[in-house]
């Protein structure tokens, strides 16, 4: 079955900028509950100015404007593309309201089965609803507290976790 719209949508076409101005938003929002995003939002945004006004100044300088936009585009595209999907991947369609804190980050995100090598390389992040619930918990320990959450949580009598056993099989799973 093929994925809707809206995902690919995300993932494509908004890629990185949309990335970027969804965490703005959130941060937006969040501003009055975090009184330190008012601080630190502007510093951001003025970084990221300073940073692209330098590599503009010095591709200018350097007679490679038009390389450097180009390249920009591609950057932006593919990794923006390729963390949206991820992000998609861990979370599409899982948000719903749970008893508790911990059981609603547990079960708003996916965990994707994965080696060591790959989970170190993505951070721990596969193993996505230990690191949302567990946030200090090192990456190199998620994939042992997952297994221990999820018998837990059958010892409660709760569903599983929701899981793939891998990116592709998680893909093909989105509705």
């Amino acid at each position: 079955q093929p994925m809707p719209l809206p995902i690919w949508r995300t993932a494509v076409l908004e890629a990185g900028l949309g990335l970027m101005l969804k965490t703005y938003r959130a941060g937006w929002e969040l501003r009055d509950a975090c009184p330190q995003l008012r601080r630190t939002m502007p510093l951001d945004a003025a970084g990221v100015i300073g940073l692209q006004a330098l590599f503009i100044s010095i591709s200018l300088w350097q007679g490679a404007l038009l390389e450097y936009l180009i390249s920009w585009i591609v950057v932006e595209r593919t990794t923006g593309a390729l963390l949206q999907l991820r992000g998609l991947i861990e979370h599409w369609g899982l948000v719903q309201p749970k008893d508790s804190a911990v059981l609603e980050q547990l079960y708003c995100s996916r965990t994707i089965k994965v080696g060591p090598w790959w989970n170190g390389v993505l951070g721990g992040l596969p193993y996505h609803a230990a690191h949302h619930a567990y946030p200090s918990v090192p990456s190199a320990l998620l994939p042992q507290l997952t297994e221990e959450i999820e018998r837990t949580l059958s010892r409660h009598q709760y569903p599983p976790l929701p899981a793939s056993s891998s990116y592709w099989q998680a893909i093909r799973e989105l509705r």
